[in-house]
């Protein structure tokens, strides 16, 4: 890879991790937050006493940021895509060094 081409990637991954918090923290209403308290009584409160929560624990996602929200969901296609793309490359360069060695072609052309 030459070297102008592994800078600017590491320049465009350095200025999406610092930008990245902006953007989500600009998205979500921390003042919209709201903390319901619970009651004493563990038959009020559904799942506490219990080690494995049901699963309709908690209200549905109104914003962007809540658990369950677009944000969150957003984020597990991004990470899926981005570990696929490298399992990709990585299967890619292997099966080409492979090639290369069976043929006893030297790796790097240039060499």
């Amino acid at each position: 890879m030459k070297k102008s081409v592994l800078q600017l990637l590491v320049a465009s991954m350095l200025l999406s991790m610092l930008t990245t918090p902006l953007l989500v923290s600009a998205s979500v209403d921390f003042a919209a937050a709201q903390v319901t308290p619970l009651d004493d009584d563990p038959e009020d409160a559904p799942g506490l006493g219990s080690i494995i929560g049901s699963p309709d624990a908690g209200p549905d996602p109104d914003d962007a940021g809540d658990r369950g929200g677009y944000a969150q969901l957003g984020l597990a296609v991004v990470l899926l895509v981005a570990v696929s793309f490298i399992g990709w490359r990585i299967f890619r360069e292997s099966k080409r060094n492979r090639e290369r060695s069976a043929s006893n072609v030297s790796p790097d052309p240039r060499l």
